[in-house]
């Protein structure tokens, strides 16, 4: 409940209603997959929602994969071989993530999960090679559980930016950061 008795759910579908929406008008929510702003959005008495999971959430996860698959060793050839199989998966993923294909996510995911798990293999004791792959694992791992948990959600980000519909809630996201950083005299980011 609110300051004045209303329910948070209540304030947002009244906020929907005093912009033009009738109660029948479908609203897209953009989410980084909580059930918070789904559950605020689709209140009893009211629209039919379609949730999308938010872009930028998602290519954040995806870019941290790429990054740690960048700094994979290449220096045997078996390394060279398989970081240039994984990097040539993470962008066909990062396409398929982009264009919707949610099947082919899946196979895309399974191909990186046995391309690393194969370059882990072949370590031969080097720490500085374990770390990497590891760290490379890992995050390949929370993209997988991300992306599993979130397949409903998933669109065709290309179709909905070409037809000039939000795929992403970066620049309002940036914009409250930067008004909360002036409203707290913050110089750094909150973190």
């Amino acid at each position: 409940m609110g300051a004045a008795g209303i329910s948070v759910a209540d304030a947002v579908q009244a906020r929907v209603h005093e912009l033009g929406a009738s109660t029948t008008a479908h609203l897209t929510v953009l989410t980084d997959g909580e059930e918070g702003l789904h559950s605020l959005a689709a209140s009893d008495h009211g629209n039919p929602v379609l949730p999308i999971l938010d872009w930028f959430h998602l290519a954040m996860r995806l870019q941290h994969v790429k990054q740690a698959a960048h700094s994979l060793s290449a220096s045997v050839p078996p390394h060279a071989q398989a970081k240039a199989a994984i990097q040539r998966e993470l962008e066909r993923l990062h396409w398929r993530l982009w264009h919707g294909k949610k099947h082919a996510v899946q196979t895309s995911l399974d191909r990186l999960t046995g391309t690393i798990r194969a370059y882990k293999l072949h370590h031969r004791g080097r720490p500085e090679v374990r770390v990497a792959a590891r760290k490379a694992w890992s995050l390949l791992l929370e993209l997988k559980r991300y992306t599993n948990g979130q397949c409903s959600r998933l669109v065709n980000y290309g179709a909905r930016y070409r037809a000039g519909l939000r795929v992403s809630t970066s620049v309002v996201e940036s914009t409250v950061n930067s008004l909360v950083n002036c409203r707290m005299n913050k110089r750094q980011q909150m973190r």
